[in-house]
């Protein structure tokens, strides 16, 4: 599994993405509203659907996995191991090889839960996609010899890399 550790070494990307894991992670333990900052970020981002999609993948995981995914605070400096596995995952789908996710994914939810939870990464990664908000290089590669199949835009990702 591709990890880093800070988030200050991350390309600025996926900071992003993170951010935006981490905003809602904080609006949904808080019982706070940050759809309008989180649409705003990803409006601002060129990715103005990346907002909702984001919401319904991780209402999932907040809400129906083996435990709760450890996702710090926007000011925590580390990269907790369940943040990394949702942007490496992310990764994965952005290149379509969502299938690899079935093994990744199985200590932090059951089957069924995996199986919901796909389409929802894959349409959050195409939006990110839509947005040129690319997850980093090693990321996509980590599984990419895992390759289940890949869709012509997917496919036009490992070669622009």
């Amino acid at each position: 599994m591709f990890h880093i550790g800070c988030n200050s070494n991350l390309p600025f990307n996926e900071q992003y993405v993170l951010w935006g894991l981490r905003l809602w992670h904080l609006g949904h333990r808080t019982d706070s509203h940050v759809m309008a900052e989180l649409h705003a970020g990803f409006l601002g981002g060129g990715a103005p659907n990346a907002a909702q999609s984001l919401a319904r993948m991780m209402m999932i995981l907040a809400n129906s996995c083996h435990r709760q995914p450890e996702v710090n605070c926007v000011c925590v400096d580390t990269v907790s191991d369940d943040e990394n596995l949702i942007l490496n995952s992310i990764a994965q789908c952005q290149i379509g090889n969502s299938g690899v996710l079935h093994f990744w994914l199985d200590e932090l939810a059951p089957p069924p839960i995996v199986t919901l939870l796909l389409p929802l990464l894959e349409k959050f990664a195409d939006d990110l996609i839509d947005g040129s908000i690319f997850m980093s290089r090693e990321r996509i590669y980590l599984g990419s010899g895992l390759m289940v199949c890949a869709s012509p835009k997917q496919q036009s990702i490992k070669t622009l890399l």
